[in-house]
């Protein structure tokens, strides 16, 4: 131990620089393995979307022609069987995500949560049921979509299957909350909501992971931090039955049928097969008013390629790292040997040999690494949240990046004093 502090003593500038190029080092590799940590789970994503044709079914339901189709009160329990019916399918992928802003009573959040903050509008509280309702981001998502990208829950629970099943009995939803939300709200709380007209009971059951992304029919990669995440929600009994006792429930129920039909298909099949396979399915329910917007795979494709690229970058960069931190440290360290060569010396003398002194300048690199390690650990772990699995994930590559670099360094060592003779220098 002794030695190792002569040997900082010997060289505080070149030792300083050393750790300043490892502490510049490692911050800039718990960066990029954050960043990388995402582009995983984007590429894990990308390879569900990639090839994938992407077909948006949507009602023919508008003015007078929906009228009259509901007119007939079990046109609903037809609309929310065919839905169900349609989740089902084998065939294809039924995706659906409808972007419906709701209003939440007593809102703990700020401005930033409103649906038009981004485009410099924002709606201010009204006053319904007693209290005070704002407007914020929310999307109705169904199973699919938690599945096709990924989405990882950071605490609590994903929904269920139960969990899509609406029932009149009850009146509340499970509410997924974006990792923003966080600060506000905790597991377990309630809040009161306002859906097409209808007010409703919210049980929060879990927050997003940061940077949580969902590909939509409008936006390739939507950010969900500041949304609310509904469930695209079914109707678990015949919706009729509840609107012969509660008739001023008929905007919630209609509005809640045909956001959650008017949703994406996603397949490899052509677009007459999945013309033929949805008018099949369409027919026993006797439910014609519908079109099907033809095939989009360019986007998808597009940014699943894209995604692929970000992943090869990130690998280069971090190549590009290893080599630039291996250049500078065996400048430092030539510098540093022969600078010290009257040290060694003196070491002789007191009774060390070559390869002692050999070891001891290793250990001086493990000491500045470790340093240059632990120092960015806290700052960064506060920024990544403290994910367990992204500073796993440091831990692991930095340990083999310095272990590798060792190896470099010993053999580099050994050849800098092959050519550096100090026992002739001790025989002067």
């Amino acid at each position: 131990m002794k030695t190792l502090k002569i040997l900082f003593k010997q060289n505080r500038l070149l030792n300083t620089i050393a750790i300043l190029v490892s502490i510049l080092f490692f911050s800039l590799l718990y960066i990029l393995v954050v960043n990388l940590n995402q582009a995983n789970i984007d590429l894990d994503t990308a390879k569900k979307f990639k090839g994938v044709n992407v077909y948006q079914i949507s009602d023919d339901l508008i003015g007078e022609r929906e009228t009259e189709y509901f007119a007939n009160i079990n046109s609903y329990d037809t609309l929310n069987r065919l839905n169900k019916k349609l989740n089902q399918s084998e065939d294809f992928t039924y995706y659906s995500v409808t972007w419906q802003p709701i209003y939440v009573g007593d809102f703990k959040g700020d401005e930033k949560f409103d649906p038009y903050y981004n485009i410099g509008r924002e709606s201010p509280p009204h006053e319904m049921n007693g209290k005070p309702f704002s407007g914020i981001l929310s999307v109705q998502v169904n199973d699919s979509v938690f599945e096709m990208n990924n989405l990882k829950i950071k605490e609590g629970n994903l929904f269920s299957e139960d969990d899509y099943l609406y029932d009149t009995q009850t009146e509340t939803i499970p509410l997924i909350l974006g990792y923003d939300y966080q600060r506000y709200y905790q597991i377990g709380d309630s809040v009161d909501i306002f859906l097409y007209d209808k007010y409703l009971k919210g049980n929060i059951i879990g927050f997003l992971e940061p940077s949580q992304r969902i590909f939509t029919a409008n936006e390739p990669e939507l950010v969900v931090d500041k949304y609310v995440l509904m469930p695209a929600l079914n109707f678990k009994n015949d919706p009729s039955d509840s609107m012969l006792n509660s008739p001023e429930n008929e905007l919630f129920v209609r509005a809640t049928l045909l956001s959650r039909f008017n949703s994406l298909l996603l397949t490899q099949q052509s677009p007459l097969e999945i013309k033929k396979l949805v008018e099949d399915i369409s027919k026993e329910f006797g439910f014609s008013d519908y079109q099907i917007i033809g095939a989009n795979g360019l986007k998808i494709n597009t940014l699943a390629n894209m995604t692929e690229a970000n992943v090869t970058l990130i690998f280069i960069v971090i190549f590009i790292l290893f080599l630039l931190m291996l250049f500078t440290y065996f400048m430092t360290l030539s510098i540093k040997v022969k600078k010290n060569i009257d040290v060694y010396t003196v070491f002789l003398i007191c009774g060390a040999n070559i390869e002692t002194i050999k070891r001891y300048v290793g250990r001086e690199f493990i000491c500045i690494s470790i340093i240059g390690l632990l120092i960015p650990i806290l700052p960064f772990m506060l920024i990544s949240s403290g994910s367990i699995n992204i500073f796993m994930m440091y831990l692991i590559i930095s340990i083999v990046f310095t272990l590798v670099v060792h190896f470099f360094v010993r053999r580099y060592i050994q050849k800098l004093f092959n050519k550096i003779d100090i026992v002739q220098r001790l025989k002067r």
